[in-house]
């Protein structure tokens, strides 16, 4: 039986920075998956679509800082957004704006967060998935102390 630890600290540490969506950086993670590294041309702003404009508006201060492949995948999304529905437009412009809104180390903790999380088989994502279900569910206050209460938990000793 594999240690309810780690899926356990996967959780939190997903729950603690609310941050679930997918990264769309492709970077060092793709060289350790053994991806191999295409070429892609950084894409100005000025040269993308009014339509991707609006959809990535929350990402237009930084945009040229992006790198060439999160350009490419942002402005991938943004022109297939008007075929999705409403939720789930708002729910991607949401995750990007709270994607833009994050540091660079909250950034790599994320992709770190969701690799770990890709790793689990499919029984412990669905067990993870379900929790997290569980958790959003609970009042904002509840939500608090279970954050407080898992900052305060000691790391686990090796």
């Amino acid at each position: 039986m594999k240690p309810r630890a780690p899926m356990f600290a996967l959780l939190f540490s997903l729950l603690a920075c609310e941050a679930t969506a997918q990264p769309v950086a492709g970077d060092a993670r793709d060289a350790r998956r053994g991806e191999r590294k295409v070429a892609v041309a950084a894409i100005e702003w000025s040269t993308l679509s009014t339509s991707q404009q609006q959809f990535l508006d929350s990402l237009a201060k930084q945009w040229s800082t992006l790198m060439p492949i999160q350009q490419s995948r942002f402005a991938r999304l943004a022109v297939t957004a008007p075929s999705w529905t409403d939720e789930r437009r708002t729910r991607v412009r949401t995750r990007i704006e709270q994607w833009a809104a994050m540091t660079p180390a909250q950034r790599e903790q994320t992709r770190e967060h969701f690799e770990q999380f890709q790793e689990l088989s499919d029984d412990e994502r669905k067990r993870v998935r379900e929790a997290y279900r569980r958790f959003r569910d609970l009042p904002p206050e509840q939500r608090r102390e279970l954050r407080e209460r898992y900052r305060a938990l000691k790391p686990p000793q090796d």
